[in-house]
């Protein structure tokens, strides 16, 4: 800014924030993770991803299960990317019934050891 400079800093990995090619390069790096998906369905909005799995209230524990699995091979494949998860933002939404809702409180999802908040 003006005549002040920052420092210089080499990057291993990455892109540096606020670049034009960011987002493309962005989408391009993470294009295969949907592969690591065996149950739930992969959406991708700019830098958020969503991953999407249905199923009945007599299978409930199934599904959590499912969705489990599917968070232990994001989590892999995360580790292989050299990529990290904001737990912080990490959140599940569970759309149903009242009575369907409640007995999926009693149910968890955890990526990493880290039990995901339910809205």
């Amino acid at each position: 800014m003006d005549s002040t400079y920052s420092a210089l800093i080499k990057t291993e990995l990455g892109v540096p924030q606020g670049s034009i090619l960011g987002p493309l390069l962005f989408s391009i790096y993470i294009n295969d993770m949907p592969n690591a998906l065996k149950y739930c369905q992969f959406i991708l909005y700019a830098d958020d991803n969503y991953l999407t799995h249905s199923g009945f209230l007599r299978n409930e524990y199934s599904v959590f299960c499912e969705v489990n699995q599917d968070l232990e091979k994001i989590n892999e494949w995360l580790d292989q990317n050299e990529m990290s998860l904001n737990y912080d933002k990490t959140e599940l939404l569970v759309v149903g019934t009242k009575t369907m809702c409640d007995i999926l409180n009693d149910c968890d999802v955890v990526i990493n050891g880290f039990v995901v908040k339910i809205h």
